[in-house]
């Protein structure tokens, strides 16, 4: 939701002004964009299985795909 707010410009989330507001835009991407990668960390430190760590790094891969896909799609349609 980070990058969502900086990407469409928002300036309030939840009744609170958004992340990049408070803190600056550059600390609001550095910060949205760990968290895209924030649950690979957690698959390597609670999977001890590497075939299944390998299968939830897919599937992850594939899901932030699709929901960076759909950013595009809102981008498109708003701009």
């Amino acid at each position: 939701m980070i990058i969502d707010d900086i990407e469409d410009g928002s300036s309030k989330r939840r009744g609170q002004d958004c992340t990049y507001k408070t803190f600056g835009t550059d600390i609001a991407i550095n910060a949205g964009n760990f968290m895209y990668f924030s649950p690979m960390l957690k698959i390597d430190e609670y999977v001890s299985d590497p075939a299944k760590a390998l299968a939830l790094h897919k599937i992850y891969g594939e899901e932030m795909t699709a929901i960076h896909f759909g950013q595009g799609w809102d981008i498109y349609w708003h701009n």
